[in-house]
């Protein structure tokens, strides 16, 4: 997936049990960019919790190839994490 460089982008986090079902509760994890390897901070972030799901916008502005990671426990990875995606150049 080809993001533009200062452009926003979303990742959006169900919460379901192992029969695909909806879960009200929340599940705690924790995310993290990494760029070619190598963990990348310079990220602008804004999470926002709903009933069932986890919308994560976020905004990078260096471009290369990422992955975004979602981790619970002792960093297990969430089902489908990492996301991997690109930054391409933009208007910035």
């Amino acid at each position: 997936m080809d993001i533009r460089a200062g452009d926003q982008a979303s990742a959006e986090v169900l919460f379901v049990d192992t029969y695909n079902n909806s879960v009200a509760s929340y599940i705690n994890f924790t995310l993290y960019f990494l760029q070619n390897g190598q963990t990348f901070d310079d990220v602008s972030v804004l999470t926002k919790r709903q009933t069932g799901y986890q919308l994560i916008n976020f905004i990078i502005s260096v471009i290369g190839d990422y992955s975004l990671h979602l981790v619970y426990g002792s960093n297990t990875d969430l089902k489908g994490s990492p996301l991997k995606f690109n930054i391409i150049p933009g208007n910035i």
